[in-house]
């Protein structure tokens, strides 16, 4: 579908002299966001970090309902952030992902069950099947590709159920600081020189010369990461990846980041909102800043699991 030229605004793809700074702002933001949980999780007690990144994700949570029920589909925030607040306490307290695989069908047939019987019982959901297939894709999408942080920040020699590890932190921080590498790389070489759209339908700003700026940045921030990793006692995890696997996970992780990036746009065209929320003026919430995080948490964790095997 083409977009008036008048309208290109509104649709998500500022004019050429306005761009820069609302994706600056978000972009800055994001970063800042990110490195504040994880310098968080250093200072404050495990408890406490375990509850500002829940808090964080029960807010994205809310976002992702408010999508769903400008396309004219009953809301469900109330059940799901329940069941964020269930399902990353689980993590937090279970020892990370060991018990994932039996924890997940076990909440997930709760959440079905829970679904059914609210639109069998409440007469003003008359579209049910719409009301419980969100609310399933919300649960999976959000809360728990979202608790592969917490898994990855409790991998390490040192960590338990209730706590955080030195070397799990390290590789949160490696991740958040690659795909991050991604989105900056991306945006500068974008704006500089991106001529070519790389998916104009859903995100028109972006470029391949864009995604290329990225992909090339997020593979030295891996790089230099895995070198300081093979120097301190927290790069324990990250270490085995050695120089080439650290190359290839770089581009890995920076294609995921821009994969979730898309969703969340095509997420937000099709129920016609601009941003997600409005917690930071010029940034749009907390779904924007952690679109790009959504598909490589899981990925990095299992690879990260994998080279240490």
């Amino acid at each position: 579908m083409s977009i008036p030229k008048e309208n290109a605004d509104s649709a998500g793809m500022p004019r050429k002299g306005n761009r820069m700074k609302p994706n600056a702002k978000r972009t800055c933001i994001g970063v800042a966001v990110a490195l504040f949980w994880i310098f968080s999780a250093i200072c404050l007690p495990p408890v406490l970090a375990f509850l500002l990144f829940a808090v964080a994700v029960c807010l994205a949570v809310i976002e992702y309902t408010r999508l769903v029920q400008a396309r004219g589909i009953p809301g469900v925030s109330g059940a799901l952030v329940v069941a964020t607040l269930v399902w990353l306490c689980c993590v937090f307290w279970g020892g990370g992902g060991a018990h994932l695989q039996t924890l997940f069908p076990l909440m997930l047939g709760c959440i079905v069950l829970a679904l059914s019987c609210r639109v069998l019982f409440d007469s003003r959901i008359e579209r049910p099947f719409e009301t419980i297939a969100f609310a399933v894709l919300g649960f999976a999408y959000l809360p728990v590709c979202m608790s592969y942080l917490l898994c990855l920040a409790q991998m390490g020699d040192c960590a338990c159920r209730g706590r955080l590890s030195a070397q799990g932190l390290y590789a949160v921080l490696y991740l958040v600081a690659v795909v991050k590498a991604c989105d900056i790389g991306a945006f500068a070489v974008g704006t500089l020189c991106g001529r070519h759209k790389m998916f104009p339908r859903v995100s028109p700003a972006k470029s391949w010369e864009g995604l290329i700026g990225g992909i090339a940045l997020s593979v030295l921030a891996s790089l230099g990461l895995t070198l300081v990793a093979q120097r301190v006692s927290a790069g324990g995890i990250v270490a085995p990846l050695g120089l080439l696997g650290a190359a290839l996970m770089g581009a890995l992780l920076a294609l995921l980041g821009v994969l979730g990036d898309l969703i969340e746009s095509l997420f937000k065209r099709a129920a016609k909102i601009k941003d997600s929320g409005g917690l930071f003026k010029g940034m749009g919430g907390l779904l924007d800043t952690f679109d790009s995080l959504i598909f490589a948490a899981p990925v990095c964790y299992a690879i990260l699991l994998w080279s240490l095997r």
